[in-house]
């Protein structure tokens, strides 16, 4: 076989196997050769000159969320990209890059139990209006950097699993009744959350409701008063957590708290591969034989601005380079 691709489905020459699923990879001399894959009839080695690995990211897998991002998330892309062709690398010494990062969405706490509330009502358009706090009370990032770094914030914040949305009754009766950047079938907050039973608190002043969200929010009202200090100052930005954008005090009773949680629809992190898609080891050498691409690898996207250089984009230029690659090198080798 001259080359092989291991993903969600193995495809040797020109057909898929179907219900298999790559177990490790096989080298000899240094070189990758091939793999071993588990299929109906038993384990079976399946050789090759060149191994490509494309098999997404790893949301799917809770232990190695739990080892690089986060154990409190919700999963919006594929259950299916459990990291297979991460962990066959790491076995051969691959190079991790960018493995906190991912690629998501801010979504209700209540998604995790009820599907109705994801991916809609999205709350990115009321997150811009109003403030994110962890369980302590606490700001952590500008509202204003948008939904996809809010989430990756969430996910890395000191209570992943305790962030709240906080906004007023302007917010509430303005941005929230709005449909999210988009249109169509796409759900505002307002009223879609009351219709699908989701948590909100609501409280009469911002004291009542630190005090009425489960387990408290203590540091809300120093929050909230510096908050509203500074916005109306026009010093936003000066804050210990800038507050850039459209931003207005939370000033008009009632005041609201809604539970938030980090959505990944894929993660961005995996080996390091070079121009040529060849993954690298720890010295940054290729390990000859074996390609990845496409959100297997990692690389091309990340960082603490959780830099999204387009899932497709990525796959189908990735994808390209490492075919080409890899049937090159198998031409060179048989000559």
């Amino acid at each position: 076989i001259s080359a092989c691709l291991v993903g969600s489905e193995m495809c040797i020459r020109d057909r898929f196997w179907t219900g298999s699923r790559a177990r490790r990879l096989l080298v000899e001399d240094g070189r990758v050769v091939g793999v071993v894959v588990a299929t109906s009839d038993g384990l079976q080695e399946v050789r090759a000159k060149a191994v490509v690995m494309a098999d997404g990211g790893f949301q799917g897998n809770r232990e190695l969320m739990a080892k690089y991002i986060t154990t409190e998330y919700l999963i919006d892309g594929s259950p299916l990209d459990t990291g297979d062709c991460l962990q066959m690398a790491i076995e051969l010494g691959a190079k991790l890059v960018n493995m906190p990062w991912f690629y998501g969405h801010c979504r209700h706490r209540d998604a995790l139990t009820n599907a109705r509330l994801s991916p809609h009502p999205a709350p990115g358009g009321v997150i811009s209006a109003g403030l994110v706090v962890d369980g302590n009370g606490r700001r952590f990032l500008d509202e204003a950097a948008g939904t996809t770094r809010m989430s990756v914030a969430i996910a890395h914040s000191e209570t992943p699993g305790n962030c709240w949305l906080i906004f007023d009754d302007a917010v509430w009766n303005g941005a929230a009744t709005a449909r999210p950047v988009g249109g169509g079938a796409l759900l505002p907050m307002n009223p879609t959350i009351l219709e699908e039973k989701g948590t909100i608190v609501q409280a009469d002043s911002v004291e009542g409701l630190a005090a009425a969200v489960p387990g408290g929010l203590a540091g809300l009202p120093q929050t909230i008063e510096s908050y509203n200090t500074a916005l109306a100052a026009g010093k936003g930005a000066q804050l210990d957590v800038p507050r850039t954008g459209d931003a207005a005090p939370v000033a008009r009773a009632p005041f609201y708290a809604v539970p938030l949680i980090a959505g990944v629809y894929f993660t961005m992190g995996g080996p390091l591969v070079n121009g040529r898609t060849e993954v690298l080891n720890e010295r940054e050498e290729v390990i000859p034989g074996l390609y990845a691409a496409g959100g297997t690898m990692g690389g091309l996207m990340g960082g603490p601005k959780a830099g999204y250089a387009g899932g497709w984009a990525e796959a189908s230029t990735f994808g390209l380079l490492a075919g080409e690659n890899a049937m090159a090198a198998v031409g060179a080798a048989t000559r």
